[in-house]
Parts: structure tokens; sequence; C-alpha cells
């Protein structure tokens, strides 16, 4: 995918044209609003988004009104709390509208426990509900697991929460 950005340059080392390669890490928060401290309770260009300042007016550049940043989803205050717990994506199992995590209970046992997923990534899933922060969950070999289990037990991502144990 390619990305046209806009860089503060200071040092003068980037040029008009030049190209990158990048990886943006952006936090997550299963708020509905998103609490950067750089842009809480302040207005921004709608054109220039590198123009951000205290207080209403015009944007330098291009004469426009500035915009709350709250019209855009930003938090006017700090948020309490903006953690959020996440797991690779491979370790989330989606039947339908289910989503199902197999979670560690002692070394060798899991439980099919359902989930309520979040944001989405192609690395990490966000949970919003049903794991608690710390809880070790099965990765690579939960398809494996999930379909041993469904062969002796008849358990279904649709029907949680038994014990499986397993070999290591």
């Amino acid at each position: 995918m390619s990305v046209r950005v806009e860089l503060l340059n200071p040092d003068g080392q980037l040029r008009p044209g030049d190209l990158a390669h990048a990886r943006l890490e952006i936090a997550t928060t299963p708020r509905e609003q998103v609490y950067d401290p750089a842009l809480a309770g302040k207005y921004i260009s709608p054109m220039h988004p590198q123009v951000v300042r205290d207080e209403p007016g015009d944007c330098p550049l291009c004469d426009m009104a500035l915009i709350p940043t709250r019209e855009f989803g930003f938090s006017e205050t700090p948020l309490p709390d903006p953690r959020v717990i996440s797991v690779p994506r491979d370790a989330v199992l989606l039947a339908g509208d289910e989503s199902a995590v197999f979670v560690e209970t002692a070394p060798g046992q899991f439980i099919l426990r359902r989930v309520a997923t979040g944001p989405t990534t192609d690395a990490e899933v966000v949970i919003l509900e049903g794991l608690a922060e710390g809880e070790t969950v099965a990765r690579h070999a939960n398809f494996l697991i999930d379909s041993q289990v469904k062969l002796t037990s008849r358990l279904t991502v649709i029907d949680p929460p038994r014990q499986i144990h397993t070999e290591r």
C-alpha cells in the first residue's frame, strides 16, 4: 500500500519525492474516543493536519477555520487507563459471529473461552471481554487443539467451556 505523508524535516535530510518503507504503530483503546496527549482539547486544520493550535482560529496555510479535534474522535481530556489486552491474531478462533481462545488453566490444560474482540490488525486482536491480563492463550496449536477436541468431545467454539487436557 502506498501512502503519502507529510513529515517534519528539521535536519533537511529528506527531499521531495524521497521514498521510504515505514511501519506505523498506533495505540489502541477500547473506547469511543482516541486519546493523544498532543491533540487533547486542541484545534486542527482540516487541510493541513500538521497545523495544531490551542485556540480556535484560521489555518495559516489555507485560511480555513480550525476544527476542534473532538470532531475527529479525539478526547478533550486525558482518558484513564488506556491499556488494552491483545493477543496474536492466530490465537483467536472464529466461528461466524463468535470468537474464542484456548486459555491455559494449568500446564497442558486448556479451556475454550468465548471472547469479545475489538480492533484487529494483521498481527494482533484486541480482546474487549473474556480474557484477563496475564492469562496465557494457545497460539500456534489452537487449530490442532480445536480439531482434536471436536473429534473427542464435540466441544466447539459455540459450546465452551470444558477443560481440555493436552500432551506437550
